[in-house]
């Protein structure tokens, strides 16, 4: 316990606009988080019906007289531009009619969407390269983005002498939760073929990223006072396409399968604008920051990371069922027809001794191979292959990304303890307590 005579360091007073929101409530986990002398003590807005995350001491309401005494005790201000823009328009008009003296810091939070539009350079070997945040003066938003566009400007431009003002302009945001790829995460984890929302039909266009911890990470830096009023805020995933990110989540969250739709369903999505970007930028401020990157090579390489994320912030754990019993296992029974219905309502696999033979036979591999033999070797016709066989077959399903993510429902197989122990051999005792260490 502390000493009763020990000085206490006062926490730091900082506002968070949206803090209930995907980018606010990381921003306002990250301040909390931070192990200083001093830290952080964050205060927040949130929209009607939002929950305050526990990481905020306080809630600002918006009425002009508490958000102009919330501005005027904070040394930090961070805007959602994108999530909030009234609310920030409204923070920077008090900003400017403040009599304040203290020193501030203002951040403000966009999107790469205010790039949208913005031509390469004319000399081919500059175009290669693609665009750097030195040319954020000559960006073009695309057309629904304007309002970022013309906030940007005017926190640029709410720079004086005592108030430090930067604009982070952030690549598509994934990680945690998720939230502009949400409804992807969510039809893969309900085994759904992945839409490949790309107008052109083809998903080559390229996709700037940032994972939110990443973003949260530049924040941080910035409130200490590191880079430039103007930053893009981007990860290295050189070349990452739509086509690209689509098939990592298929991969690692579903089935696998991307579809592509007719071009009225994917103009009618939320987000059809986010998904057909198509730009090449390439982030300088941020790679000199030095931060600890969570994903510094991009989304699509680090999809299986970036799953495990979305599966523990969501709370979405795998169904792990084997049914045993006089009747499992019997096509037609009724053990059966209650494995295959509790497969169907939870959207996951329903695995039989029958159901992996037929799967195998109908691939070309070695082990498919070894499966054919066996069964020309059954001349009783029993359908009944060696257990270690099975074992293989069974080990191979249970570890594809459609059973790791939303599980199965094992019906009749295995039916002895020596048949599972082959499926999941036992540990040795120096490796249990290995595993118990860490």
């Amino acid at each position: 316990m502390a000493d009763k005579d020990e000085e206490v360091m006062p926490r730091k007073p900082m506002l968070v606009l949206g803090a209930g929101g995907f980018v606010g409530s990381a921003v306002a986990k990250a301040f909390a988080a931070v192990e200083a002398e001093e830290g952080w003590e964050v205060t927040g807005t949130l929209r009607a019906g939002q929950s305050k995350p526990k990481w905020v001491s306080h809630v600002a309401e918006t009425s002009e007289q508490k958000l102009s005494e919330a501005i005027a005790r904070s040394s930090v201000i961070v805007l959602d531009l994108v999530s909030e823009p009234a609310l920030s328009e409204q923070v920077l008009q008090l900003l400017a009619t403040s009599s304040s003296e203290e020193e501030k810091v203002v951040i403000g939070v966009s999107t790469i969407m205010t790039w949208a539009r913005t031509s390469l350079p004319v000399e081919e070997e500059e175009a290669d390269k693609g665009l750097t945040e030195d040319e954020y003066k000559r960006r073009r938003p695309h057309v629904n983005f304007s309002d970022q566009h013309t906030l940007e400007k005017l926190l640029v431009r709410s720079k004086t002498d005592i108030t430090r003002t930067a604009v982070i302009c952030a690549g598509l945001l994934y990680g945690g939760a998720e939230d502009l790829f949400h409804p992807l995460f969510k039809k893969a984890w309900q085994n759904e073929s992945l839409p490949l929302l790309s107008l052109s039909g083809e998903g080559g266009n390229i996709l700037p990223t940032i994972h939110i911890e990443d973003l949260c990470s530049v924040i941080l830096k910035v409130a200490d006072g590191e880079g430039p009023p103007y930053i893009v805020a981007v990860d290295q995933a050189e070349g990452q396409t739509l086509k690209q990110v689509t098939e990592a989540i298929a991969k690692q969250l579903g089935n696998g399968q991307v579809t592509q739709p007719s071009k009225e369903e994917i103009e009618l999505d939320a987000d059809v604008d986010y998904f057909n970007l198509n730009l090449k930028i390439t982030p300088v401020s941020v790679d000199a920051m030095g931060i600890e990157w969570v994903s510094q090579s991009g989304f699509a390489k680090n999809a299986a990371k970036v799953v495990a994320e979305f599966r523990k912030a969501r709370g979405l754990e795998p169904l792990k069922l084997l049914m045993l019993g006089p009747l499992a296992g019997i096509g037609g029974s009724l053990e059966g027809e209650v494995a295959a219905a509790i497969a169907k309502e939870y959207k996951v696999a329903h695995l039989t001794a029958a159901y992996l033979i037929a799967e195998a036979t109908s691939e070309q591999s070695e082990l498919s191979d070894k499966v054919r033999a066996a069964k020309a070797a059954d001349k009783a016709n029993t359908g009944v292959l060696p257990d270690e066989l099975m074992a293989q077959l069974l080990r191979r399903k249970l570890n594809s990304a459609v059973c790791t993510n939303q599980g199965w429902v094992l019906d009749g197989y295995p039916q002895t303890l020596p048949q599972l122990k082959l499926i999941a051999p036992e540990k040795a005792d120096d490796e249990e307590e290995e595993a118990d260490d860490e």
